[in-house]
């Protein structure tokens, strides 16, 4: 272990959609979206410190299920209740914003995200940055 604390550096921004079908797996989702970054996660690792749900149009009671993937095996990190909402020009959609202080990704894994119901209309943004 090193006696030099390590901080993070680089801001990094990730995006993504919530995929169209449902997928309730737990352990092994077959309908993902993996997570987009600028600039790219961090050769030395990464670290997430915000992450926000909106609405991108009609949502339906449900839930998110955010994810690290190694490449081989994914590891629940965190998962999210989605309420109904009908997309109107008058109303913002909902949104949600949770903050963490321990959601690493290790060099070389992902981030994926899933929903429990079809048809989620949900961007997710990631927000941290590169060690």
């Amino acid at each position: 272990m090193s006696n030099v604390p390590a901080f993070a550096s680089t801001p990094i921004v990730g995006y993504a959609d919530v995929p169209s079908g449902a997928d309730t797996s737990y352990t092994a989702p077959a309908t993902t979206t993996t997570a987009t970054f600028a600039p790219v996660l961090g050769a030395n690792g990464s670290k997430i410190t915000e992450v926000d749900y909106m609405a991108l149009g009609s949502t339906l009671n449900g839930l998110v299920n955010v994810f690290l993937f190694d490449g081989s095996a994914y590891h629940l990190v965190d998962t999210v209740t989605i309420t109904a909402s009908t997309a109107s020009t008058t109303a913002a959609g909902n949104s949600y914003k949770k903050l963490y202080n321990n959601f690493f990704v290790p060099n070389g894994w992902s981030i994926r995200v899933t929903s429990t119901v079809g048809s989620q209309l949900i961007g997710v943004r990631f927000y941290g940055g590169n060690f």
